[in-house]
């Protein structure tokens, strides 16, 4: 795999996604696989909430419908973040390639700012999906209880990493808006897990 190609990744094969993910490059690398968790997290919970429609619940219909549609959209949203972040990326290395001087550090800087807006992105993602799953929860068909669970733990992980993504791209800001954005994570995870453990407590004999 070319190393300086721009790529997709959703257009990617499993294979030659992780064959990327595992070069000595600097993308695909963390940002494009929390994205990846995401759209993952998006398709299982679409997938929960079709198996809940239609089954004889005007409830569960009337509440599964929209949810699988909304997500459906988060999943869209997710995959357009994992090529973004490929490409924030190619501006941090052009950055890095200037000459040295005053006119590189200004280019890196806001390079950097530019590579912390897709896992912002990726949080708002996770946060929309969290709330589905919350959602969805009361009603799911109990045969996919398990893979709504699976949905927020794989929330729970692009939200995670994503958070520590625009942390770390954010280290030459003393203050940025998009930390402002991912100041409630902590809650959103603690969200995720309580969804997972209502889920393993129900299938518990």
């Amino acid at each position: 795999m070319d190393s300086d190609a721009p790529l997709d990744p959703s257009q990617l094969s499993i294979a030659d996604y992780l064959e990327g993910l595992a070069a000595r490059t600097s993308a695909p690398a963390g940002g494009v696989a929390a994205a990846l968790l995401a759209a993952q997290s998006a398709a299982l919970l679409a997938m929960a909430a079709r198996f809940t429609a239609g089954r004889d619940d005007e409830d569960a219909d009337e509440a599964a419908g929209p949810l699988a549609e909304a997500a459906d959209g988060l999943r869209e949203r997710a995959l357009e973040l994992a090529a973004e972040d490929v490409r924030a990326f190619a501006e941090v290395r052009d950055a890095w390639n200037l000459p040295r001087g005053s006119e590189r550090d200004e280019r890196v800087r806001e390079a950097m700012v530019g590579a912390a807006r897709p896992p912002a992105g990726v949080v708002a993602v996770a946060r929309d999906l969290v709330t589905l799953a919350e959602r969805l929860l009361p009603y799911v068909n109990p045969t996919v209880a398990a893979d709504l669970a699976a949905a927020t733990d794989a929330a729970h992980a692009a939200a995670s990493t994503s958070r520590r993504n625009v942390e770390s791209n954010l280290t030459r800001e003393s203050a940025h808006e998009l930390l402002d954005d991912v100041a409630d994570v902590d809650d959103l995870l603690r969200r995720a897990i309580d969804i997972g453990e209502i889920v393993r407590r129900r299938c518990l004999p």
